[in-house]
């Protein structure tokens, strides 16, 4: 996926707002990026102290956009698998190295948006992971509380 870079003053104009605005919304490591974006630190270096966990808060939504291959084990291939966690890992960094572009960041995030993928999978009606039999949930208007 191309990721298109932002022009310092592409930075500026649209980021600027967050540090006078919204200090207290934002993470010490985006903190720190945004402020390095707008010293003119290149977008690629700009995360490179972040080793907080804004990434891993912010990242269902790529664990919900990117679907893991997840196999049954009668039918496992790890090739298959490898792909798809080397496809949601991808898009993980993507979404998150502007700010936290960290080994230990972006290793937190995927796992949890491994985690997600891996649920909303498991969540479909009639479908499960492999080797577990997950229990049905009640929906709340039905279930007497």
């Amino acid at each position: 996926m191309p990721t298109q870079l932002l022009s310092r003053a592409e930075i500026r104009e649209r980021w600027g707002g967050l540090l006078r605005g919204s200090l207290d919304l934002l993470g010490p490591s985006t903190k720190r990026a945004v402020a390095a974006l707008l010293a003119g630190t290149a977008p690629d270096q700009a995360g490179a102290g972040g080793d907080t966990n804004g990434a891993a808060m912010r990242i269902a939504p790529v664990g919900i956009a990117v679907a893991l291959d997840l196999p049954h084990p009668a039918t496992f291939q790890r090739a298959a698998v490898q792909r798809s966690m080397v496809s949601l890992v991808d898009q993980v960094e993507a979404a998150s190295r502007l700010t936290h572009n960290t080994s230990i960041a972006l290793a937190g995030a995927a796992a949890v948006a491994a985690a997600v993928s891996a649920g909303l999978r498991a969540g479909r009606a009639g479908s499960q992971l492999p080797g577990r039999q997950a229990a049905p949930v009640a929906n709340p208007a039905e279930s007497s509380r």
